[in-house]
């Protein structure tokens, strides 16, 4: 990982401490889970860039999918870069949207457009504003851009999330404005860059609960978490976000924790994490 000294990380833009893996040779393991059952359902995509022929045989840089391990990985467009800015768009036409911007500063703001999921769709112009930066996030692993969606229903930008400059949004590659989406969340679990992991999302080792098989551990009820143990020991309660919500000592004959509201949560014990979800 290619981050430098952070002792004067106001003086200069976060991208200078950060390289952009947004080149050839570079993988995402993105995993996301809805919240149709009780437990989340998971699974991983993989993204890759890769040097490709175009429709006129030019070598340009395609971007992949694997939604599959193993499958045979879709084109799903290409990219380019200039400087700080990532597009995407189609080479053969010349037709370019700007994905990310990780030049922005605080207060900045600018337009960026939404890879379709769809074939035949548009890309969806999405306003967005910096509204912080962190120069290192310890629950992230990584610098960190906080960045707002315009409404029109307020005139002002909400539904706060975060981009990881150089790597893409904490939510994925392509998810770019995915701030707050109901029924499904998703974060950058592992990059990898020619075959060396650079990064490496300390959420991602969470393991999907099973609650009939952990009921000996660890088990949900109206949303109330029963937490057993055989000794004493900490348990830390995280938003999806990585947002850190509670610490409680966790006596061994078990605790209980009312969770807060509906959603994904991680439960870190001792040195084993689970995602938990509150229907």
């Amino acid at each position: 990982m290619k981050v430098f000294s952070l002792s004067i990380a106001f003086l200069m833009p976060l991208m200078a401490y950060c390289e952009s893996y947004f080149k050839d040779g570079t993988r995402w393991v993105v995993e996301y889970f809805g919240t149709s059952t009780p437990e989340g359902v998971q699974w991983a995509e993989t993204y890759s860039l890769q040097t490709t022929p175009d429709s006129d045989g030019k070598n340009a840089l395609g971007l992949f999918v694997e939604k599959e391990p193993g499958a045979e990985p879709d084109l799903i467009t290409f990219i380019k870069t200039e400087g700080e800015k990532v597009f995407f768009g189609n080479t053969t036409d010349n037709n370019w949207y700007l994905l990310y911007d990780f030049g922005l500063n605080i207060d900045d703001t600018c337009t960026v457009y939404n890879l379709p999921r769809k074939p035949g769709e548009a890309p969806e112009a999405v306003v967005v504003k910096c509204l912080d930066i962190d120069t290192w996030d310890n629950s992230l692993n990584w610098p960190t851009m906080t960045l707002g969606i315009f409404e029109e229903s307020s005139s002002d930008f909400e539904r706060p999330d975060k981009w990881l400059p150089g790597l893409g949004a904490r939510t994925g590659v392509v998810e770019n404005t995915m701030f707050g989406m109901d029924g499904l969340g998703s974060w950058i679990s592992e990059v990898w860059s020619d075959n060396e992991l650079v990064y490496r999302c300390s959420l991602s080792s969470a393991n999907q609960i099973n609650i009939e098989e952990n009921q000996d551990l660890i088990r949900l009820h109206d949303g109330t978490l029963h937490i057993n143990s055989a000794s004493d020991t900490t348990c830390n309660i995280f938003s999806a976000d990585g947002t850190l919500l509670e610490t409680l000592n966790v006596a061994a004959n078990g605790t209980t924790l009312p969770l807060p509201a509906k959603g994904v949560y991680i439960v870190a014990i001792g040195s084993r994490s689970y995602k938990v979800m509150v229907p």
